[in-house]
This record gives structure tokens, sequence and C-alpha cells, in this order.
């Protein structure tokens, strides 16, 4: 899930004041959290994985389960990433398990859900991939997040059709437009046209990409 632009600067300010006062100790590391998040969008994937990892020791040590749950999942993301899906699931099965984070940050935990998704049918773990998105799509229309209901259906659509699912993703495609999820779209897109390319239908690659 990649993040609208933040200034790092704004950032290291925020973590800089918090710091140097007493009790702030979470304000700082969500402050690091955003810090990793942004070095991710800079492709500074190494600084970003250390300073996850930095997070997640301390949370553990302050038993937060949303924060450590936020850590994961990010350190995860970052994973999938650098196309390392299997390390990335590591980390989004310990964000899945959790139903306290389930229940009281749905959304963030239905965006783990779908990059967990996209990773099990990349490393061919089908019927887990098929629980989860199912689990995906019905939390996701009992909190009304449409976005992300499209993009599992769209997941599905790609990864477990006999046929050439051309039409389907078209619909759903066009849906996501029509919402203006542009940013959701982006990846989307280059799963469909992988997928397109892999069959030789370099047509339909192309049309897909150049929606992009």
């Amino acid at each position: 899930m990649k993040s609208p632009p933040l200034s790092v600067q704004y950032v290291k300010k925020a973590l800089h004041i918090y710091l140097h006062q007493f009790g702030y100790i979470k304000k700082v590391i969500t402050c690091k959290l955003l810090l990793a998040v942004n070095y991710i969008d800079q492709e500074r994937y190494e600084k970003a994985e250390q300073l996850f990892k930095e997070i997640i020791k301390k949370t553990q040590q302050l038993h937060d389960e949303n924060l450590l749950c936020h850590a994961y999942y990010n350190l995860g993301f970052l994973k999938a990433t650098e196309k390392k899906d299997q390390e990335a699931l590591l980390y989004f099965r310990k964000v899945l398990k959790n139903q306290e984070f389930e229940m009281n940050s749905p959304v963030s935990y239905l965006h783990c859900v779908y990059e967990s998704v996209r990773a099990l049918f990349k490393t061919g773990n089908i019927t887990e991939a098929k629980a989860v998105l199912q689990k995906g799509k019905e939390l996701s229309e009992k909190v009304d997040i449409q976005t992300i209901y499209l993009k599992l259906k769209t997941l599905e659509a790609l990864y477990t059709s006999a046929e050439d699912p051309y039409e389907q993703l078209l619909e759903y495609v066009l849906e996501l437009e029509k919402i203006e999820a542009w940013v959701d779209l982006e990846v989307l897109l280059e799963d469909i046209t992988e997928y397109y390319k892999k069959k030789d239908d370099f047509e339909k690659a192309a049309f897909f990409i150049m929606r992009g």
C-alpha cells in the first residue's frame, strides 16, 4: 500500500520533539513507523527494514498489539515490494491471526488480508489464499470498504478462473477507476499485465498496462 507523499523533514521534526518529552514513547514509535513507510516509497529498503525491526522490538516490550500489527504489516509489505513473498507472509500471518487487531482496526487488517492473498497466490498457497480471500470479502462487505472488496474480487478472478477472466477483470478495473482508486490500480494492473504476458496474449497485456 503506497502512502501519499510525506515530508521526511516534517516527521523527523515531530520525532525530535517527542524524543525530548517524557511519556511520548508511542508517539515516537508512530513517527518512526511513518518514516519507515516513507523509506519504502523512496526505495530505501534496507533503512526501512532496520527501522521496522527496531519498532517491532520496542512495541513487543510495550505489549501494544495495535502498533505491533502495523509494524508487522508494513515490514511484510516491504518484503512483498522486494518480491520476497515467502518472507512477507511470515509477517502478514502474524497480523492475520490477531483477532484484536481485526476487531479494532478492520481497515488496516483488510489491507493485510489483500496483500496476504496476493502473496499466497504468487507462492502457490492456493488453499490458504482462497480461505483468506473469502474472509476478506466478507469483512470488507461488513465494514463497507468497496475498494478492498473490488481488489479481492480482481485477485479471485485472476488466480482462480478456469477460463480467460478478461470480462470480469475489465469490470472490476472499470469500477476501481470509477471510484478513482488510482494507487490501488497501479499494482493490480501490473499483475493483470503479467498474467496475460505469461499467456502470450500481448494484446490484452498492452490493453491493461495502458490503463495504468
